[in-house]
């Protein structure tokens, strides 16, 4: 396995934020993401950009959530991706437990924390 230092800065704004960061990967964990049928999830997505003004988002045909940051035609873009979906069928809210400072969910280690 690799390890990465991270900058003190972004460890700094962790720290700062630990909570919050929790708070949002529980929400994002509960909602049901099938393959194919993460409408819900990446609705939530688009709406948390939004809610911190994000400009020109949109949801794409493949349930991409698109949130262009100074682009243009002209310019170079950098892409980050992850997916929204889980590998579990199930349309239910998924459970998600907390023990030892450790995060338990269907799909809580995949792309939802990234």
């Amino acid at each position: 396995m690799t390890s990465y230092i991270l900058p003190k800065e972004m460890e700094d704004y962790i720290n700062q934020n630990i909570d919050t960061l929790i708070d949002l990967l529980v929400t994002l964990c509960k909602i049901p993401a099938p393959s194919l049928h993460e409408e819900h999830r990446a609705k939530f997505c688009k709406e948390y950009l939004e809610s911190f003004d994000a400009q020109k988002v949109h949801i794409d045909e493949a349930l991409n959530v698109v949130y262009p940051i100074g682009c243009s035609e002209h310019d170079e873009i950098v892409i980050f991706m992850a997916h929204t979906d889980t590998v579990f069928p199930d349309t239910s809210p998924m459970p998600v437990t907390i023990k030892d400072n450790k995060i338990y969910s269907p799909g809580v280690g995949d792309d939802t924390a990234t």
